[in-house]
């Protein structure tokens, strides 16, 4: 036992974490990543992180993401980040984002993107956003919206107020609001919820089977025969 205090001292921990690969991690129990901390982190192989499992995932402090790195997170399994959480969101690095992909975005629950920051938004690479769902954006703090660039916002996906409900709706309006009023750009909505695009378009293209049918401003479309055809149905005498 001396000895094995000796050599600790001598060589520290963090050259037993620096010899770690997948192989070990792939075979260490869930539950030991409970003792896990931001030093063990910095000094473990970015390679490691291909063995991670997401219940190894689950049992980390949230504290010990501090010491994740771009690198480490490019290697990490995208199903490990379906049990990652605010907590653990809100302790990474700003720059450990540059490693994340649209796979891993995708396994992410809608209510980790709650310990977002704007730094974090940031440094994210725009192709990664094509991973967000509506019920993430939804969750997004208002205030990480501010480090959304043009490049991202062209990868979130299309008709992105499907399947919400009314509060999250409104809640995806606040953000493409909030991201024009930020960067003075102009954002290309593709949605079929007619309310949403007439509420906070200033110019509107319709479209029926992928034919231009009008453009105009919201209120003159509203009483466009063609539109309320398209949208509404045709009157025909019975």
């Amino acid at each position: 036992q001396d000895g094995i205090r000796d050599a600790q001292e001598s060589r520290g921990l963090g050259d037993v974490y620096k010899r770690q690969n997948a192989g070990h991690m792939t075979n260490m129990p869930p539950e030991a990543m409970g003792g896990c901390n931001d030093g063990h982190m910095t000094n473990m192989p970015p390679e490691a992180m291909e063995g991670m499992s997401p219940d190894m995932m689950a049992n980390m402090p949230p504290e010990a993401m501090a010491g994740m790195s771009p690198d480490m997170m490019a290697n990490i399994p995208p199903d490990v980040m379906s049990l990652i959480s605010p907590e653990m969101m809100q302790n990474m690095p700003p720059e450990a984002m540059q490693g994340i992909t649209a796979d891993m975005v995708q396994m992410v629950p809608p209510d980790a993107v709650m310990g977002m920051s704007a730094q974090m938004v940031e440094m994210m690479p725009p192709e990664a956003m094509a991973g967000v769902s509506p019920e993430m954006m939804a969750n997004m703090p208002p205030e990480a919206m501010q480090g959304m660039g043009p490049e991202m916002m062209a990868n979130v996906p299309p008709e992105a107020m499907a399947g919400m409900s009314p509060d999250e709706k409104q809640d995806m309006t606040r953000f493409i609001l909030q991201a024009k009023e930020a960067y003075g750009m102009t954002v290309v909505l593709i949605e079929h919820d007619l309310g949403v695009v007439m509420d906070i378009s200033d110019h509107v293209i319709v479209l029926d089977y992928g034919r231009k049918i009008a453009e105009g401003i919201p209120e003159d479309l509203k009483r466009h025969q063609k539109v309320i055809d398209a949208y509404v149905g045709k009157y025909t005498d019975i």
